[in-house]
């Protein structure tokens, strides 16, 4: 069961971060397991990797010795080692799983899809108010700084224009560099599997560590959307149809600069939880305040009815994606009750999964 737990854990995980607005790091503290990840992560440094490392290789010398084989499962245990891969491996099956189905939700039906989250974090919001014990000045302002900081971020990123930019730098790369991007299509189209075809440049590996390692303080900020500092950043759109495009081509090029990615999420984790574990020890009340806030904020870039431009859309293989349908960050109020009934419903279905989820919750801890 707690196999199972974990895996559910880590593949709500997982979908959170692939949608623009919604953080990882609410889920996380709503389905309370927050502090063990951060416990996990602060215990991770060069001192227990090479333990834990020496401690496999004299097993693996004598994998039939109980008192080896204990002792290396054993700091496996202790460190959580086992949480961690469960969790990881059901973020991995959410975001590459599902990151074709997000592409199509986010086109065709972007509305929706944040209604149904929309619902999700406003019902979240009170489990980490609750958990703050005393309700002082300092937890207020912490509340409407964390408010205003996501508020901040949300108006700040309009990703129709951010896609537009790039949209236009393409097509004008096509134009310039027709022949270069005929000869770089046709070698990809033709390339067997797990080839290299120079997809990206060395600019692009550099921008998606750089953009990882921002992008990942939302696992560790609940409220802060990964997704939406990737599109700011300018890499969201490239990050899903870098993951898309492994499913069926499996080209070197794409594991390359996801790897490059992970790797840039896996710096900034590090640092990140010390800095929140390090406030949560000295002021827990004033941090659990902006928490909350960051999530309150959130709610910001989840409302469900904002500005749709359609782009056609150009790649950087000279293709075109026709008639892409995306948001800006620009909040709208329809007047038509037709326009609200499904979407008024789909946030009552995202209200009652979470309420359900909270449910469960609650009868295991008691």
């Amino acid at each position: 069961m707690n196999f199972l737990k974990d895996l559910f854990h880590g593949f709500a995980f997982g979908v959170a971060n692939i949608i623009p607005g919604v953080s990882g790091g609410t889920l996380a503290l709503v389905l309370g397991f927050y502090e063990r990840l951060l416990g996990f992560l602060n215990r991770l440094n060069p001192t227990t990797l090479r333990e834990l490392v020496q401690l496999k290789f004299r097993w693996l010398a004598r994998p039939l010795d109980r008192e080896r084989a204990g002792a290396f499962f054993g700091r496996l245990a202790k460190d959580d080692w086992g949480f961690m891969g469960r969790l990881l491996l059901g973020a991995l099956v959410a975001i590459v799983g599902l990151a074709r189905l997000m592409d199509y939700l986010l086109n065709e039906q972007f509305s929706l899809t944040y209604a149904f989250f929309f619902g999700l974090i406003l019902l979240s919001i009170q489990v980490p108010w609750l958990m703050i014990r005393s309700k002082g000045i300092a937890v207020w302002i912490n509340l409407i700084l964390g408010i205003a900081i996501t508020v901040s971020i949300a108006a700040a990123v309009n990703p129709y224009e951010k896609a537009k930019r790039k949209s236009d730098f393409y097509q004008a790369q096509t134009v310039e560099l027709d022949q270069r991007i005929t000869e770089i299509t046709a070698s990809a189209s033709e390339a067997e599997k797990f080839s290299y075809t120079g997809k990206y440049s060395n600019a692009e590996f550099l921008m998606i560590f750089v953009a990882g390692m921002i992008a990942i303080s939302a696992m560790v900020l609940p409220g802060i959307s990964g997704s939406l500092l990737m599109i700011l950043l300018g890499q969201y759109f490239i990050i899903i149809r870098a993951l898309s495009s492994l499913i069926s081509d499996w080209l070197l090029d794409d594991m390359l600069f996801l790897g490059f990615c992970a790797l840039g999420m896996a710096v900034g984790l590090l640092l990140t939880a010390r800095i929140v574990e390090v406030a949560m020890r000295k002021a827990y009340d004033a941090t659990m305040a902006f928490l909350t806030g960051l999530i309150m904020g959130s709610l910001y870039a989840l409302w469900p009815f904002k500005q749709i431009h359609v782009l056609d859309e150009y790649q950087r293989d000279g293709s075109v994606l026709e008639a892409r349908n995306i948001a800006s960050n620009l909040n709208q109020f329809p007047t038509q009750i037709s326009t609200w009934l499904p979407v008024l419903a789909l946030m009552a279905l995202g209200a009652l999964v979470m309420w359900g989820v909270m449910r469960m919750e609650e009868k295991e801890e008691a």
